[in-house]
């Protein structure tokens, strides 16, 4: 039997829906398999009342980096009731959304949807603050969503990444129309630097419609030293 048949897939999905190591180790030898058999067999295991089981498939899932394995790692990382096997999705779709493949742009997007879960907001804030750089536009551009508490999260992500394409879209956030995106993009920009900065910020200090936003803008300006320049 040629391993990637269709013989071989038949062969470990029997094996795989024992519950039992035999069953785990047949759902971990799929991840070499990539097809959308497989992804089947994945997703029922991610359905077991073992956690073991689920935990296994999520690594199988993220090995294959398909759209179904994207959109099957988003389930679990809002669904699932185990903590570790949701943390494992989440962490996932992070892998996924740093490789240079098509569903990179779908594993950001699953991980900005997850901040609509309180529960699961915190992990999925983790994993967007520590993307890869190519990932970084995609994560921009959910600043164009109509949920305030969605771009909140996700200027408050871009502000914890050191590169010139977050420090871009923290700059187009300060001109959001929901005050605390604009003074978390305040706090994000006065972490991690751009050229400009002082001159928005004084603007911003004086004209500001939120006391909350002039208030944080004067204090980014005063931890700034004169040596600085037009940072």
């Amino acid at each position: 039997m040629t391993i990637g048949t269709d013989d071989a897939v038949a062969a470990l999905a029997t094996i795989a829906a024992q519950e039992d190591d035999r069953g785990i180790a047949a759902l971990s030898a799929l991840a070499k398999l990539p097809s959308s058999r497989t992804t089947a067999i994945l997703q029922d295991a991610l359905r077991s009342s073992d956690a073991r089981r689920r935990l296994t498939a999520v690594g199988s899932l993220v090995s294959h980096g398909t759209a179904e394995s994207v959109d099957a790692l988003a389930w679990t990382a809002t669904a699932d009731a185990d903590p570790d096997v949701a943390r494992a999705a989440t962490a996932g779709l992070r892998e996924i959304a740093g490789r240079a493949e098509f569903a990179s742009g779908r594993a950001v997007r699953a991980l900005v949807d997850t901040l609509r879960d309180p529960i699961r907001r915190g992990d999925a804030l983790d994993a967007l603050a520590h993307l890869a750089a190519t990932a970084i536009p995609e994560l921009a551009c959910a600043l164009d969503s109509d949920e305030p508490q969605l771009r909140r999260g996700v200027v408050e992500a871009l502000g914890r990444l050191s590169h010139p394409a977050a420090s871009a879209a923290l700059l187009k956030a300060l001109s959001d129309g929901d005050a605390v995106v604009r003074r978390t993009a305040i706090v994000g920009l006065s972490r991690i630097g751009t050229r400009g900065l002082r001159r928005r910020l004084t603007a911003i200090a004086r004209a500001d419609s939120a006391p909350a936003v002039r208030q944080a803008a004067a204090v980014a300006l005063n931890r700034r030293s004169s040596g600085e320049g037009d940072e």
